[in-house]
This record gives C-alpha cells, sequence and structure tokens, in this order.
C-alpha cells in the first residue's frame, strides 16, 4: 500500500523529556498539543481589595490596641483634708447604723462622694489601722497600771505579763512602756504650772485609766480642752513627771524583753 502524500501525513510533536541525574526530580513536565503550551495547575487568581481591607483593618486596629496599652496611667486625683474628712464622717456613720450595701461601705462612699474607690479604700485601711494601733498602746497602758497599782515592782515581768494577758509579743508591750518613759529633756525648760492645774490633770488622767476606749483626739488635748487654760504640751509634761517618777522605781527597766522590738504600725 503506497504512504498518503506529505501534506496528509499526521506528524506528531512529541517533546522529550529531560534528562535530569539519577535521584533528582527534573521540571515539570507540560503536555503539548497543537504545537501549544499549557500551563500545568490551576491560574493564579487576583486577590480581592476587601480581603486586603480587612487585613489592613486588624493590623490598624492592633495597633491602636497596642498603643492604648502603653499609653502611660492618669494622674490620680489628690484628696483634699476635706475630701478625707467626708470619706470617715460617712463611714463611721454607716458603722454605727450597721449599715452594709450591696457593693461594701468603701465603693458606696466611693459612688456618693464621686471619687475613686482605691483612693477611699486607702483612707479607711490608713484609719482603721491607726485606730486598732491607738486601742493597743491604750490596753497596755491600762495593764501597765493595774499591775502597778496591785504591787509588781519588776517591769519585766509586768512586760511579760500584759503581753499574756493581751495576747501580744512582749517586745510589742515593752517597746510602748519604753515610749511612755522615753527621755525628754525639752521639758526642763518649760514653765512650771500651778499645783492645782496638775492636781487636775493627773485627776483625768484616772479617770481616763477608766475608760473602755480611748477618746477620738489625743490624750493631751482631750485633756487640755477638757480642763481649759493648758496647753497639750503642759499636760504632757505633767504626765511625763508623773510617769516617770513611778518608771524609776521599778525594777528591770534597763533590760529588754528576749522577744523583738515592737513592729510598726502598719503591722498591727
Amino acid at each position: 500500500m503506497n504512504e498518503p502524500p506529505d501534506k496528509l501525513r499526521v506528524v506528531r510533536l512529541v517533546k522529550k523529556k529531560a534528562k535530569s541525574p539519577k535521584g533528582q526530580r527534573g521540571p515539570a513536565e507540560a503536555s503539548v498539543q497543537g504545537g501549544e503550551r499549557r500551563p500545568m495547575g490551576r491560574p493564579r487568581m487576583k486577590k480581592s481589595p476587601k480581603r486586603w481591607a480587612k487585613k489592613k483593618g486588624r493590623r490598624r486596629g492592633a495597633t491602636q490596641r497596642k498603643s492604648a496599652r502603653s499609653a502611660p496611667p492618669s494622674a490620680p486625683v489628690v484628696l483634699t483634708e476635706e475630701d478625707r474628712a467626708k470619706i470617715l464622717q460617712l463611714y463611721q456613720a454607716m458603722v454605727l447604723a450597721n449599715e452594709r450595701p450591696p457593693g461594701g461601705r468603701r465603693r458606696k462612699i466611693a459612688t456618693v462622694l464621686n471619687l475613686p474607690y482605691k483612693q477611699v479604700a486607702e483612707v479607711v485601711k490608713n484609719f482603721l489601722t491607726h485606730a486598732r494601733y491607738r486601742r493597743t498602746n491604750f490596753e497596755i497602758e491600762k495593764a501597765y497600771w493595774r499591775a502597778v497599782q496591785a504591787g509588781e515592782t519588776n517591769a519585766r515581768a509586768i512586760a511579760a505579763q500584759i503581753a499574756g494577758q493581751l495576747q501580744l509579743a512582749e517586745g510589742r508591750v515593752w517597746w510602748w512602756l519604753k515610749k511612755l518613759h522615753e527621755p525628754r529633756k525639752s521639758f526642763a525648760r518649760d514653765p512650771e504650772i500651778e499645783e492645782s492645774k496638775r492636781e487636775a490633770i493627773l485627776a483625768e488622767y484616772r479617770a481616763y485609766l477608766q475608760r473602755t476606749e480611748p477618746p477620738v483626739k489625743g490624750l493631751h488635748l482631750t485633756l487640755a480642752e477638757h480642763i481649759g487654760g493648758l496647753t497639750p504640751r503642759q499636760v504632757h509634761k505633767v504626765l511625763w513627771e508623773y510617769r516617770i517618777g513611778i518608771w524609776n522605781s521599778l525594777e528591770g527597766i534597763d533590760q529588754p524583753p528576749t522577744s523583738d522590738a515592737a513592729p510598726s504600725p502598719e503591722s498591727q
């Protein structure tokens, strides 16, 4: 059979596979059809502008949040003496009325006075700490005078006895007894006080030791206002002279107890 003419002959174009070194894969093979190359895989799609807009929006939001976190905190509100007085007045009124708001007394006060809660809580905490500290000192002083009147003559024995009664560290008791009787050289330069005033001060002091709780104001200021015609310093001088005379008559006043010294008022 004769072969067809050249113009009718079907020519197959075959692209030979490129040889590659042994153990390595060659480049992707593209099929050839009709002498034209056809790309392998799916065509690359263009990214949607909306998709990019979302990503950029997220990035901008993250940057804004980061800058907000790194911003310095605002300055705290400076409380005046009037603010502190109002806080304590409201707190004491709630305590006397046994009022306990749902969110707590401190939060209620902060809302009423339009003040930051943290600062209100700090004022109340300092007040309670100071009140507890004064109450402890008051109980130590009363127990000390009871022991002296009962005939105790050893200061260390008195301190140990008070510590057991009040469930305190012996060093805490000893610290306050020493504070009551520490030297006051400046009193020597002050003028003497009339005997009638002196007797009135000592009488008020004995009544003070019979109280169940300390006065709101300090002892010296309270006695000066109650007696009249005296300054707190004059009251302090008379009481110190009275106390130091009895303290120096006791034994063991120069021998501190074995326990540590008293802690700070904040830890009471």
